[in-house]
């Protein structure tokens, strides 16, 4: 609980302050009351009521706009054997080091010709071979 304010200075009978006795200018709160005005105040004021103005100054509530770095080599599908495995990692930066997964697929046969991905060299079907 925050305690009430208390007057310490001398007394002033007409405005009822007297030393050692509560001011009435606030009743007890309890965190979580105090934690609801803030959120009140926050919300009637459309930014955090505690949060720094040098912080709010530069930031302005503004969140990072997330973004996926996506490295992908040119794989060529088409020459790829059973057997053969590929190798790839998952990896995403923290703290300044990158941390992630290693993952190796190995390859087996299947009883369908092979798709063509995307990432294979494109061939120009539509010209007459002369």
């Amino acid at each position: 609980m925050l305690p009430e304010q208390v007057w310490d200075g001398a007394p002033l009978p007409g405005q009822r302050l007297h030393p050692g006795r509560p001011t009435g200018s606030a009743m007890p709160l309890a965190w979580a009351h105090a934690e609801f005005v803030k959120l009140a105040l926050s919300c009637s004021d459309k930014r955090p009521c505690d949060c720094p103005a040098a912080v709010w100054k530069r930031y302005g509530g503004r969140l990072p706009v997330p973004s996926l770095g996506l490295h992908i080599p040119r794989l060529p599908t088409a020459a790829l054997r059973d057997g053969q495995a590929i190798d790839f990692a998952w990896r995403r930066q923290t703290c300044s080091q990158w941390t992630g997964v290693d993952h190796r697929l190995l390859l087996s046969a299947a009883a369908t010709p092979p798709m063509p991905s995307p990432l294979d060299p494109v061939v120009d079907q539509a010209s007459p071979a002369q």
